[in-house]
């Protein structure tokens, strides 16, 4: 299959499927089946060789030595957007307002009157002033057996009329705070995704002039080749001190992912899980968000061709390892002679490839050429 049909397919396999993954479950059938695609797609159609920039960095140097490919945090990536996820935030709020109903808001202030009210008769038990802020409390403790006039009438005394504890009513002045604190929660999502999974770039091109500039300390470091299908899919089985990773292709779009509905469910599962409840029916609305937006990229990088090693499960890493053995290295073209006998002799002591990089002094083309 040519490149650009290959990656095409990729993407609508993957963005055009939302699997949940069920309550009770560790695993989804319909999500391995789906993966098991992905993966005989990648393996059928992975360039024989991808590449990755470096500079003459002292752990570069190392890692070079030691067969490391270090996998990283992309909070440190050169792109803010990268693995951002995007909540439309004020939609999710507002579908959360609305959960925020007046049985479920009196329900929870019943049950922590009487949490605060326990704790207080154990810290004061001959106190008799705690009577008195008990029976405050319990002017909105509606759950023991009132009817829903009362329920309706005290509500609107604390949402519209105002109470003892404030002039602007304490259900309003309690929904403006969970929905802050829902605010927070979204906000620290959006950043801790980032965390959940490291990431090593590699592309499938070893004579990109921006890349040699961005990421090779312009043309002063050097390329490493790489045999990429020893890495699809391995296991740490296969190589036990190295971490699992998977490969994929990257997806470029002039839009960002909408992960909208995505925040709705979370926050939706949250709301029930404080009701005290536990009969949501899924825990994760789509088993593979967090690879879509580790794959998606904005258009203008393009072209960086970039094919990406994701490495799950690493929160408490910031970087993590990944033992693949090079099988070329490129010199830049403005690579000093001093790194360059550092890089080559690690190269002759590994038996690969040695090539340099050189600008065509006499091509019309704005190119480096391999020599």
């Amino acid at each position: 299959m040519e490149t650009s049909n290959f990656k095409e397919e990729f993407e609508r396999m993957l963005m055009s499927e939302i699997i949940p993954l069920k309550r009770g479950e560790t695993n989804s059938p319909e999500g391995g089946e789906l993966f098991s695609k992905l993966h005989d797609l990648v393996a059928k159609n992975v360039p024989s060789k991808l590449y990755r920039y470096r500079n003459c960095q002292e752990y570069n140097l190392d890692s070079f030595r030691d067969d490391e490919v270090y996998a990283g945090n992309p909070r440190n990536f050169n792109d803010p957007f990268d693995s951002l996820v995007c909540y439309k935030k004020e939609e999710i709020l507002k579908n959360y307002e609305e959960a925020l109903n007046k049985n479920w808001f009196l329900y929870m202030l019943s049950k922590i009157n009487s949490l605060v009210e326990e704790e207080m008769r154990k810290q004061y038990p001959d106190d008799p002033i705690i009577d008195e802020v008990v029976k405050k409390m319990q002017c909105f403790n509606v759950w023991k057996g009132e009817g829903d006039e009362v329920v309706n009438q005290r509500l609107r005394e604390a949402y519209y009329e105002g109470t003892t504890y404030g002039d602007k009513g304490i259900y309003s002045d309690k929904i403006n705070e969970y929905l802050e604190f829902i605010g927070d929660l979204l906000d620290q999502s959006v950043e801790s995704v980032k965390e959940s999974c490291k990431i090593a770039c590699f592309t499938e091109r070893k004579d990109n002039m921006l890349m040699w500039s961005h990421y090779a300390d312009r043309h002063s470091g050097f390329v490493l080749e790489y045999d990429i299908k020893q890495v699809v899919f391995p296991t740490s089985d296969t190589q036990p001190s190295s971490h699992p990773a998977i490969l994929f292709p990257v997806i470029y779009s002039d839009k960002r992912l909408d992960a909208t509905h995505i925040g709705k469910s979370l926050m939706d599962d949250f709301l029930i899980s404080l009701k005290g409840e536990n009969n949501s029916s899924m825990v994760l609305p789509d088993i593979f968000i967090y690879l879509k937006v580790f794959l998606n990229k904005a258009k203008c990088w393009g072209y960086e061709n970039e094919w990406r090693l994701i490495c799950p499960d690493s929160y408490e890493n910031e970087s993590v390892k990944v033992i693949m053995k090079p099988t070329a290295i490129y010199y830049g073209s403005n690579i000093s002679s001093a790194d360059k006998a550092k890089l080559s002799l690690l190269a002759k002591e590994k038996n690969i490839a040695e090539y340099q990089m050189a600008v065509a002094y006499y091509n019309s083309e704005y190119k480096v050429n391999v020599l």
